[in-house]
């Protein structure tokens, strides 16, 4: 066999004609050292990367109207992942991206035809691949089924109407508790007196805002009653 080294790892003072003894011989203590630190590594790899996976996300209904639905989700947890887009289905067609998916849980669509039946679900993509959520059925009401009305309560300068009056009124149609304060599932706002933080929330959320006497006519009609001739 011929085996060349470098002249830099010869003993000092070798010179032409030398005679050099080299000896070669396996470091098997090393070598399994080296062995068993490549084997942690992996699975140190295999434990932060390979089995701590994103989790599907749980899509729920929050509200359903007429004309609306409210969906909403757990905040999203990715483990080590990092998220491309989190988009949402409607009957098997992609509807659109969930902005800012990071922050956002929940996402109200209008416009929806009256006593209409979508399936909905959310698709997680993330580095770590692709994770669908459960499947969800919603089913739009009937105009006489009042349960998904939503009320939030603004400035009343009638004393004759309380909060008691409309929670009662509420109550009576099967609708939905009264509200302090506009949420996302808000899908009115009574008031008298165009004034306060809510009543600006309201509009700049694109919520009717009604008087008393629309909710005491969907009680005396018992169906949902148009907005038009009771807007403030």
């Amino acid at each position: 066999y011929l085996i060349e080294f470098p002249t830099i790892l010869l003993p000092d003072g070798v010179v032409a004609g030398s005679i050099v003894k080299i000896k070669c011989e396996k470091d098997s203590e090393l070598e399994k050292n080296e062995i068993e630190q490549f084997n942690r590594i992996q699975q140190e790899i295999l434990e932060k990367f390979g089995k701590n996976l994103p989790k599907n996300p749980i899509l729920k209904i929050k509200n359903v109207t007429q004309t609306s639905c409210v969906l909403e989700w757990d905040k999203l947890e990715l483990s080590t992942s990092k998220i491309k887009s989190l988009i949402l289905y409607k009957n098997g067609l992609k509807l659109g991206n969930i902005p800012n998916p990071l922050q956002n849980t929940t996402i109200k669509l209008s416009g929806l035809p009256i006593d209409t039946q979508y399936k909905f679900q959310l698709k997680l993509y993330t580095t770590a691949g692709v994770f669908n959520s459960n499947e969800i059925i919603v089913q739009t009401h009937k105009m006489t089924d009042l349960s998904g009305i939503t009320v939030c309560l603004g400035e009343i300068d009638d004393p004759k109407i309380t909060s008691n009056t409309i929670s009662n009124i509420l109550n009576k149609i099967g609708a939905k508790p009264l509200q302090d304060k506009v949420k996302v599932d808000t899908t009115h706002f009574i008031c008298t007196k165009p004034t306060g933080k809510e009543w600006k929330r309201a509009i700049d959320s694109n919520i009717p805002i009604v008087r008393p006497e629309w909710l005491k006519a969907c009680e005396l009609e018992r169906r949902i009653i148009g907005v038009r001739m009771f807007y403030l």
